[in-house]
C-alpha cells in the first residue's frame, strides 16, 4: 500500500492487524472524493452515513458516555447537549441525529435520577443545573379540586384563571 502525507500519518495510528481498516478508509475517501482529500469533514461523514458506514452504537452505550461526559464539564457550562456532543468526538460526529437525540433524552433523566445536587430536570424535561436558580413548579392538582374550582367559575360567571387571579388577590390583601 502506497501512501502519501496526511493519509500515511492516518493510516499509522492503527496497529499491523488494523491495517484493513485504514486500507478500507483509503478505498472510501477515493470513492467518495477521488479528486481531493477531506478526512475530516462533516460531508464525509453523511457520506459514509449513507453509504451505510454506521457507529453501530447502542442508545444505553451512547447515554452511558454522555452522561460521563456531562458529569465532568463545569458548573453553569450552558448548552449542555451541544457541549456533550462535541466531546464525544468522532462518536458524536458520526452518529445519526434521531440517534444522539433518544440519547440525549435518556441521558438527562439519569443525570437528574443520579446526580440530583448537580442536576435537575424541570416540568418540560429541559436539563438544568441545580444551582437554585430554577424553580420547579407544582402543576399538580387534585380531580376533586379542580371540580370545585369550575364550579366556583361557574357560579362567578368567570374561566378558572381569571377566579384564580382574584383569590391570589384576595390572599395578598389579607396578609398586608
Amino acid at each position: 500500500l502506497h501512501l502519501t502525507g496526511k493519509l500515511r500519518r492516518f493510516a499509522l495510528r492503527f496497529p499491523a492487524g488494523d491495517l484493513n481498516v485504514a486500507n478500507d478508509l483509503i478505498i472510501l475517501r477515493n470513492n467518495l472524493f477521488p479528486k481531493e482529500i477531506k478526512m475530516f469533514s462533516k460531508k464525509m461523514f453523511g457520506n459514509m452515513r449513507r453509504t451505510g458506514m454506521t457507529v453501530g452504537l447502542s442508545k444505553g452505550k451512547m447515554s452511558k458516555a454522555m452522561l460521563e461526559i456531562l458529569v465532568q464539564l463545569p458548573t453553569g457550562t450552558t448548552h449542555l447537549k451541544e457541549s456533550v456532543v462535541a466531546n464525544l468526538g468522532l462518536l458524536g460526529q458520526m452518529s445519526a441525529t434521531r440517534d444522539i437525540n433518544a440519547a440525549w433524552n435518556e441521558t438527562k433523566k439519569k443525570a437528574a435520577k443520579e446526580y440530583p445536587e448537580k442536576f435537575i430536570l424541570d416540568g418540560r424535561k429541559i436539563l438544568h443545573w441545580n444551582d437554585g436558580s430554577v424553580k420547579i413548579l407544582d402543576k399538580k392538582i387534585s380531580s376533586v379540586n379542580f371540580k370545585k374550582l369550575n364550579d366556583l367559575a361557574k357560579i362567578e360567571s368567570c374561566s378558572v384563571n381569571q377566579l384564580i387571579s382574584k383569590l391570589l388577590k384576595n390572599y395578598q390583601k389579607g396578609k398586608a
